[in-house]
């Protein structure tokens, strides 16, 4: 018995203590988040009703003096932009409108009795162009404008719209002007003449004005042009 217990002593004597230390934690309670936001609803910005009665929020971001000036600066170019577009939009309707008693009307149509007029083209030629004059330089040009006047009449009242414009012959030549008037109380021209540039003698192709002041009672059948140029049908001075 004494001889079966001493490897067992032997044994635990060379196995070195176990120890087992219980470490007591300590209890580490969980603190409740922390809210980052206040339980306070954010404040609303004002709201007003548009024009279809719909609310909508005010903007309440305030500008600083130099972006006030660049804002309106920005608002004042875009208005005369729009401006200027609309005023060169109207003259461009009005020179190039085929309605009506509009210049470029007028011109067409008086070009049309010009070049085909036999009395033309016996002392012009039959190789006729017209073209217009600048409103500024007065220079002439093809792509320029047309020489226009509208005004009333004293003789009837009507709305007259009174054009002129150049002629040129072979070689590029300008050999005169042409001077056209319509009334909108007229059927047809009023008067058309061409007027020589180098010698200033007239032509006179159409003149109704002595009879239209004729049919409203007063003034007589004598020809409106002769009374205002001096000259005949047929090249007075």
């Amino acid at each position: 018995m004494l001889r079966a217990t001493l490897p067992l002593a032997r044994r635990l004597a060379s196995t070195p203590p176990r120890t087992t230390l219980r470490l007591n934690a300590p209890s580490f309670r969980q603190n409740p988040k922390r809210r980052m936001t206040t339980d306070k609803k954010p404040k609303e910005e004002p709201k007003i009703a548009d024009q279809y009665g719909q609310a909508g929020s005010v903007s309440t971001e305030v500008l600083t003096p130099g972006e006030k000036v660049v804002n309106a600066g920005w608002n004042l170019w875009y208005l005369g932009l729009a401006g200027l577009a609309v005023t060169c939009g109207g003259y461009i309707f009005m020179e190039l409108n085929p309605f009506g008693s509009s210049p470029q009307t007028v011109m067409n149509a008086s070009w049309d009795l010009v070049r085909n007029d036999h009395s033309v083209q016996l002392r012009y030629g039959d190789d006729l162009k017209c073209y217009g004059t600048d409103r500024n330089t007065g220079k002439e040009g093809r792509r320029n404008f047309i020489e226009s006047t509208k005004y009333d009449s004293k003789d009837d009242g009507s709305s007259r719209t009174r054009i002129r414009y150049c002629i040129e012959g072979n070689g590029g030549k300008s050999l005169g002007y042409v001077f056209a008037e319509v009334s909108n109380k007229h059927d047809g021209f009023v008067y058309i003449l061409i007027q020589d540039r180098r010698t200033g003698a007239t032509l006179t192709l159409h003149d109704d004005r002595a009879a239209i002041k004729a049919g409203m009672g007063g003034g007589t059948m004598t020809s409106g042009l002769s009374a205002l140029l001096g000259g005949g049908s047929g090249g007075g001075k």
